[in-house]
């Protein structure tokens, strides 16, 4: 029976120091807490992208603020600035999310937060997992600013332009000029 219940315990911990190496490595921020808001895990992408170091955090209580992208920020910069303060990931939520890492730095990422039920359903804490997607809203701005320079130069061209697509599901690029060369009605257009 001793042997048994080593052997229980032994695999209890292999297992547990698996999920947490797997935890530590992932591409994505995770941090962790039990049901009192107290931090329990924070790996290191987490610590890259908020400014907080795991040793700060473990055991203490963090407030998750997700706020409106129109809200007044000199708060919670603010807030930010003061060591004394109750630790803080602020996410600010417009067209895509904002973290705001504690040195007041604003970057772009895609989150997800749940809370984590035990297998009674009772709460037991709540896992935050984020991602920087600086790279990604640099490329869609730049492709954004490409498809508004091609927009401006088809629509000041003096020839009417039309550009099909041989996809079935393409929906056909045209000028304004087109459309009135070829008298085609706009309830067609839309």
């Amino acid at each position: 029976v001793e042997e048994q219940r080593q052997a229980a315990e032994k695999a209890a911990q292999t297992n547990q120091q698996w999920l947490v190496a797997t935890l530590r490595n992932l591409s994505e921020a995770v941090v962790t807490t039990n049901e009192h808001g107290a931090v329990t895990f924070f790996n290191p992408v987490a610590e890259s992208l908020t400014g907080w170091k795991q040793e700060e955090l473990i055991g203490k209580d963090m407030t998750f603020r997700i706020i409106a992208e129109d809200s007044e920020l000199s708060e919670t910069n603010d807030i930010a600035a003061h060591s004394d303060a109750q630790p803080e990931i602020t996410i600010l939520l417009g067209d895509y999310s904002i973290l705001i890492a504690k040195d007041g730095t604003k970057i772009p990422i895609e989150y997800s937060g749940s809370p984590i039920m035990n297998e009674l359903g009772q709460f037991t804490g709540f896992v935050m997992i984020f991602k920087d997607i600086t790279e990604r809203k640099r490329v869609e701005e730049a492709l954004e600013k490409s498809l508004s320079l091609l927009r401006s130069t088809l629509e000041s061209t003096a020839d009417g332009i039309l550009a099909l697509s041989l996809e079935q599901d393409a929906v056909p690029i045209f000028n304004q000029k087109f459309a009135d060369m070829w008298q085609i009605p706009e309830a067609v257009l839309n």
